[in-house]
């Protein structure tokens, strides 16, 4: 995601350094498509399109432009992180009644088995 300076705006090179006051490492982001009328640039409708969170903000400056670079991980990364909880039975009730994918996840979390190989 790039954010560049443009003074017209406000968004002065100095303006954009004030992002290493803010703590922006693992913030929540979302992008979105805009759609306007192409006859009179109205505004129509919003999409959400990727959503993630900040890893870094790079300063790039270059040919006499500066700009922000924000580098974003994929939300995935919450299915592997350790203490996240993992999807039951009820939550996918949630988002699709009926569908019974994880019907036994909340009742068998963990089960070991002990075996001793034989050898022939």
């Amino acid at each position: 995601m790039r954010l560049p300076a443009r003074s017209d705006f406000g968004l002065t090179p100095d303006k954009l350094l004030l992002i290493e006051e803010e703590e922006y490492k693992g913030r929540p982001v979302t992008l979105y498509d805009f759609y306007f009328d192409p006859d009179n640039n109205a505004f129509l409708h919003a999409e959400p399109t990727f959503y993630g969170y900040v890893d870094t903000i790079d300063h790039r400056e270059e040919n006499g432009e500066a700009w922000l670079e924000a580098n974003i991980e994929t939300e995935a990364i919450d299915n592997f992180r350790e203490g996240y909880r993992y999807a039951s039975h009820e939550d996918q009730q949630l988002v699709s009644a009926g569908d019974m994918f994880f019907e036994h996840a909340a009742r068998l979390k963990n089960e070991f088995f002990n075996f001793e190989f034989s050898q022939k």
